[in-house]
């Protein structure tokens, strides 16, 4: 009985070291695909139309750009990242915060920070969190991922 206890908790510990020791030099895995995110300089004549011209029927998105992106996180998933963005929205009460797909540029995948801005004053935080996730599949293609806001963009890159 002791034996069996042994060789299981051997094997566990095993398998659980198996995703560090996979990182340490490999950059093909979720864990060491991004670093730290560093501001970028905002070119407001690259963004797209709100409307792209060729698609019929599609949805306006009518939702401003928060104010600035104050952080920018790529963790791994099992099924791909997780991109995480922190931001100020320009007024209080704001909601429906969403990170929309822009663009994929140079190995970069681009996202607008939006919310939904109430008509009333509401009471609430300026401070709103959005995430999206990255498919498993997509990751190899990705360099690096950057999220625009109305003052400020945040870029994170591969390691």
């Amino acid at each position: 009985m002791r034996r069996a206890a042994l060789a299981i908790l051997i094997a566990g510990l095993a398998v659980s070291a198996c995703d560090r020791l996979g990182s340490l030099g490999s950059v093909s895995g979720p864990s060491a695909l991004f670093g730290p995110a560093t501001p970028v300089a905002v070119d407001r004549s690259q963004l797209p139309p709100l409307v792209d011209p060729l698609r019929r029927g599609g949805t306006v998105d009518r939702r401003p750009l928060v104010s600035r992106v104050t952080e920018l996180r790529v963790e791994p998933a099992s099924s791909g990242a997780i991109v995480t963005a922190e931001g100020i929205a320009p007024a209080a009460g704001a909601f429906n915060a969403q990170l929309t797909r822009i663009g994929f540029e140079g190995g970069t995948l681009v996202y607008a920070f939006r919310a939904e801005i109430p008509e009333s004053g509401a009471i609430g935080q300026r401070r709103l969190t959005s995430a999206v996730m990255i498919d498993e599949a997509d990751l190899p293609f990705v360099s690096s991922v950057r999220v625009v806001a109305n003052e400020n963009a945040l870029s994170a890159a591969r390691r």
